[in-house]
């Protein structure tokens, strides 16, 4: 019987909902809702391999990055090459501008910033690499060598040294523009000599055995 306007369905009550998934809350029966649970099922099925694929994209453009950069190293063309017949000199000044024993491991441990002269000292010792070369005692530096030093790489032009006008007048040094462009171009060739780590040490051993004369 009809108790009022909506007596027909009053007595009608909409089926239980089932429990509520972290995904959606349907009741089961609407078509709205099996669309929504459907939806959902298929954005959760499709997610991991969107993720994969976004994986696989981001790692091939890092290989792309990577690959551009080798390919550049490998196409510079030199400014000064073999053939030219500067080359040659220019390679004895060069050892000849820079034959301290101790001017690398000076120039590298500026390479951070500029240094009191005790700071540079403890510095230079602290990273001393050990040496592999028969012949060589290359393992301390001691302050008189760090003096003679700096010295000759102020008069190179490649090491500036500037003195506090105040008590205690410390003594800073920093590298100097020629010097920071050096050690930039001189990393191809330490990464030659990574390259080639198996030759340098069949090398040593051999001048180990052999005396050099």
């Amino acid at each position: 019987m009809r108790d009022g306007p909506a007596g027909s369905f009053a007595s009608h009550k909409h089926p239980p909902a089932p429990a509520v998934t972290a995904l959606t809350a349907t009741c089961g029966s609407c078509t709205l809702c099996t669309l929504q649970s459907l939806r959902a099922t298929l954005c959760m099925a499709s997610f991991p391999r969107a993720r994969e694929a976004d994986r696989t994209r981001r790692r091939d453009d890092q290989l792309s990055v990577r690959t551009r950069k080798l390919k550049s190293k490998t196409e510079r063309t030199p400014g000064l090459p073999p053939s030219d017949e500067r080359y040659l000199q220019r390679i004895h000044d060069f050892f000849r501008l820079l034959n301290g024993e101790w001017h690398w491991d000076v120039l590298v441990a500026l390479n951070d910033g500029p240094l009191k002269y005790t700071e540079l000292l403890n510095t230079v010792r602290a990273q001393t690499p050990v040496s592999n070369w028969p012949g060589t005692a290359h393992h301390y530096l001691e302050e008189a060598m760090l003096s003679r030093t700096l010295q000759r790489l102020t008069q190179g032009e490649l090491v500036e040294r500037e003195r506090a006008m105040g008590y205690p007048y410390a003594t800073t040094y920093r590298l100097a523009q020629p010097a920071r462009e050096l050690l930039t171009v001189m990393a191809p060739a330490a990464e030659w000599t990574e390259a080639h780590s198996a030759l340098v040490v069949r090398v040593q051993g051999m001048r180990q055995r052999v005396p050099e004369e």
